[in-house]
């Protein structure tokens, strides 16, 4: 069982490591703020988490690396068998955890919140219609809920975007080469990582929760998605996405 918010990107993160690896695994969203009744019962306070039997993974991290354990096949696999390759995908991988992740959470939030009520279609897909109900009647609540939980106020929107454009430049500059993946030969935890946790601000048609399209978007923001996504980290995490993710119809049907 894998609890989530449906359009959260460290979800996606996890979602994605299990699918892409063909680990079983029974989705069950959640509206932010509200998984925590689900998972309290588990110990759990924040999602992804994946429940299975006795064990509980708390942590995207923990549930790539179970993910690579049980794979399906050697190409299923995302951390690298050489202790090196290793090393560096791990700390990559925790890099875009602690800095990507967070900002590119807090920069659509900053735009979000104030047009939550255009966006009530995506934030509601996927999670139990009790939960649907109350958050479509009660944006206000939600949107409270967040702003104070991720500290979102009147200086977020320039700190998350200079941090974003951080790790756009750190890839850029990894990626000058002419390598195809940040680590080795092969798709691994550390472009999975950086792709899935870059999407508030990318945007990729194949993410894998509920997200809007990049038109039905605040403009301000839609242009700045646009210019991201123009980059070469932001064209390289769009690649990820089109070469390694299935599509939806597929996912749907492995579940």
């Amino acid at each position: 069982m894998l609890f989530t918010i449906p359009f959260s990107h460290f979800c996606e993160k996890a979602r994605w490591a299990l699918e892409y690896a063909g680990v079983a695994f029974e989705e069950r969203g959640h509206a932010p703020g509200l998984n925590r009744i689900a998972t309290a019962r588990f110990g759990g306070t924040t999602v992804p988490l994946m429940v299975r039997g006795s064990m509980v993974l708390s942590d995207s991290t923990a549930i790539v690396a179970l993910a690579d354990r049980e794979a399906a096949s050697r190409e299923q696999r995302l951390l690298p068998d050489e202790p090196d390759a290793l090393a560096d995908a791990l700390a990559l991988e925790d890099r875009f955890d602690r800095r990507m992740g967070v900002a590119s959470r807090a920069w659509a939030y900053s735009y979000f919140l104030p047009e939550l009520d255009t966006l009530l279609p995506y934030v509601v897909r996927g999670i139990p219609p009790l939960q649907a109900a109350l958050i479509s009647r009660f944006p206000g609540a939600l949107a409270a809920v967040v702003r104070r939980g991720l500290r979102i106020g009147p200086t977020t929107r320039a700190w998350a975007r200079t941090r974003i454009q951080e790790d756009l430049d750190f890839v850029s500059e990894r990626l000058a080469d002419g390598r195809r993946y940040l680590v080795g030969e092969q798709l691994s935890t550390a472009d999975l990582t950086f792709a899935a946790l870059a999407a508030p601000a990318l945007f990729p048609e194949e993410y894998g929760g509920p997200l809007p399209p990049i038109e039905a978007l605040p403009r301000a923001m839609g242009d700045e998605v646009s210019a991201l996504r123009d980059s070469v980290a932001g064209a390289f995490a769009l690649r990820i996405y089109r070469d390694h993710r299935r599509s939806k119809a597929e996912r749907g049907a492995r579940r």
